[in-house]
């Protein structure tokens, strides 16, 4: 079987909703809530990697990949990304688990696995 190998980067935010931190994976429409950032973001990853595991398993990538979140979550990752810009250092202050962040995920089409460096 020929596979292509394509990377492309999936845009993902994590936000405080209550007591838990949300994760969203715009470009799958993915979510985990947990009540850590770092296990939020883990748990996203997780799906992000079963997620396109499954479309390249099933040959399926065009159909499944992108499945685009709710535009509500483009526009917040769009707002967090140029509050945290212009407020870099004052973000740095505040609790790691209650701070929006917004970040990218390389991830490789062939191997269905978050490229991390």
């Amino acid at each position: 079987m020929n596979r292509e190998n394509k990377t492309i980067k999936l845009r993902c935010i994590s936000f405080p909703k209550g007591t838990k931190v949300v994760s969203v994976c715009l470009d799958l429409y993915l979510v985990a809530e947990t009540s850590t950032l770092e296990d939020s973001k883990r748990k996203l990853i997780d799906a992000i990697v079963l997620y396109v595991s499954h479309a390249i398993d099933k040959n399926e990538i065009k159909e499944l990949i992108p499945r685009k979140a709710p535009l509500k979550y483009f526009f917040k990752y769009y707002l967090i990304k140029l509050v945290t810009s212009i407020f870099k250092k004052a973000y740095t202050i505040l609790n790691s688990n209650y701070r929006p962040d917004c970040y990218e995920f390389p991830v490789n089409s062939a191997e269905g696995t978050p490229l991390f460096g």
